[in-house]
């Protein structure tokens, strides 16, 4: 939560880091979302080894922040505990579905979205911290993310007809799924688990990241079909997720 205090211009707030840009030999400007979106603040010596401005401003710290605001208004890092550094297991997948999380928060997230992405990105990095499989992890964020922005598509019935049974075949010209009796010439039927999966995905609850983990095979074809939606809807590439699904 952020709060202000009138006199001394000071902000508090728990954030996480998105990334850093170098600024003269030791400093940084921070970009950090929080529960309230996006904020941006300088700190002094986020370079220099073994201090705390270089324990609170590394890439997915999580941390608290005591930033000072100046009369023309740009915010200054004063001090800060971190709490935990949400650094991914080391394997490759993880790596890339990391990547593609950051990736997506730090260019395609929208300010107005980045309040209720929040909860989902700081969850998402607990569970690639962990055991959960990055596969699923990266599909129900990216999913969940697009929901959110008001991109989702149309997974409880028949985007034409409006059925609900006879789910065959998600379109992505459409906008969603279509029944068997919807079905066009030249539309291939998707296999059944990929559709469960994309109905489950866009559906789920913040709680589910951490307790779901979907076929493995039938997930990264989900990933694969998703990939060109979202990049259409958001007129840029993740690269980290092309990199991920390339092998």
């Amino acid at each position: 939560t952020t709060s202000a205090m009138a006199t001394a211009r000071i902000y508090e707030s728990e954030g996480i880091v998105l990334s850093l840009v170098p600024q003269k030999e030791k400093d940084a400007m921070v970009s950090l979302l929080t529960e309230e979106g996006f904020l941006s603040f300088y700190a002094h010596g986020a370079h220099r080894v073994g201090t705390l401005p270089s324990l609170l401003c590394q890439e997915l710290a999580y941390g608290k922040y005591v930033l000072s605001e100046s009369s023309s208004h740009s915010l200054t890092l004063k001090e800060g505990k971190l709490i935990s550094l949400l650094r991914p297991r080391e394997d490759l997948e993880c790596h890339y579905a990391a990547s593609a999380i950051l990736e997506f928060a730090s260019h395609h997230l929208h300010e107005e979205d980045a309040s209720a992405t929040y909860p989902w990105l700081k969850e998402a990095f607990v569970c690639l911290s962990k055991d959960n499989d990055p596969i699923s992890v990266l599909l129900m964020f990216l999913c969940a993310s697009a929901r959110i922005g008001g991109y989702g598509l149309q997974v409880d019935r028949c985007v034409i007809c409006g059925k609900q049974q006879g789910i065959v075949a998600l379109s992505p010209d459409l906008g969603g799924f279509v029944c068997k009796d919807c079905l066009e010439p030249g539309m291939s039927p998707n296999d059944p688990t990929v559709l469960k999966i994309f109905r489950h995905a866009y559906r789920c609850p913040l709680e589910d990241l951490n307790r779901v983990t979907y076929p493995r095979k039938e997930a990264r074809e989900a990933l694969r079909i998703l990939a060109p939606i979202l990049f259409d809807q958001w007129g840029g590439k993740l690269h980290s997720l092309e990199a991920l699904l390339s092998f």
